[in-house]
Order: structure tokens, then sequence, then C-alpha cells
């Protein structure tokens, strides 16, 4: 496997971001944090800092539209989209926990997520399971690497409280 575009790399970034959304959390997509969902004060600077709902769901929302063009955009690499596809599911399902009084906000996640199963399970048609389990091989090797990256960018910029763990 060749190395990552730059391209790719923020893309994957965004996609880990997203998948690593911790139970009961809010994403703070300017900063690239997650702040308590029952914090005042996290709500404060939730407000502060422009953060919004809508502005979750958009940036879920262009991330998986640009995870879909990578598919075909970075064909070497597809099994990373596709794999970090599938780690998003569950941040996006902590996501709906934590907006589960907001069925506007639950609807598009419920929303997003078959979006991002159907894109899952095109690929899985459109490959032998030898080929795809190789692939898994390679994409487990590089998770490590793509975490890392998320974390040493979130320790730069982030404030104590709240900096990605």
């Amino acid at each position: 496997m060749e190395a990552i575009p730059s391209g790719l790399s923020t893309l994957l970034q965004k996609m880990e971001f997203i998948a690593m959304v911790p139970k009961n959390k809010k994403m703070c997509v300017n900063s690239k944090l997650f702040v308590d969902s029952s914090s005042w004060m996290d709500a404060l600077y939730r407000g502060v800092s422009r953060e919004t709902k809508q502005g979750t769901l958009k940036f879920i929302e262009e991330t998986i539209q640009e995870g879909i063009r990578g598919i075909s955009g970075y064909p070497g690499h597809t099994v990373l989209i596709i794999s970090a596809f599938e780690r998003m599911l569950t941040g996006m399902d902590n996501l709906s926990e934590t907006y589960k009084n907001y069925p506007e906000i639950v609807s598009s996640l419920s929303v997003f997520k078959t979006d991002i199963s159907i894109q899952i399970s095109n690929f899985k048609q459109a490959n032998s399971s030898h080929d795809l389990d190789q692939a898994v091989s390679n994409v487990r090797r590089l998770q490590m690497h793509i975490r890392e990256t998320v974390l040493i960018s979130s320790d730069d910029y982030a404030d104590e409280q709240y900096r990605i763990e």
C-alpha cells in the first residue's frame, strides 16, 4: 500500500473524529473537541464557540459525502475509507443517544448511518472475501497511526479540560 495522500489523511482524521465521539458527549467541530452534554460550562463553551446541533450534522454529512467521493478518488486506499466508515457508526450511535430528545437530529443521524451502511455493503459486494481480509489486515496497521495523528493534533490545540482522550 502506498503512502496516504494529504487530502485523504485530512478526510480520515475527520472520519476518526466522528468515530471517537464518546457516550454523553457533544462534538465541537471547530475545535475538534468533545464536551460533556450535561455540563452548563460546556454548553456555554459551545455557545461562545458558535457550535450547534445543526453544525454537527452538517460536519457529519459533509464528511460522509467527502468519504463517498474519496472511494473513487483514492482507489488505492478505498479500504481505509470503508474501515473509517465502519468506525464512524459507533460515534454516530453515541451521538444519537446524546441527542435522544431531539428527533430531528436522531432521524438525520439514522439516515446518515443508512448511507454509510450502503457504502460498506456496496464495497463488500464488489470485493472478494480474500481481498477484503488482506485489506483489513493492512488497515489495522494504519489505524493506530491515524488515531495517534488525531490525538497529537488535539493535544496541540486543546485545553486540558476538553482534550480528546
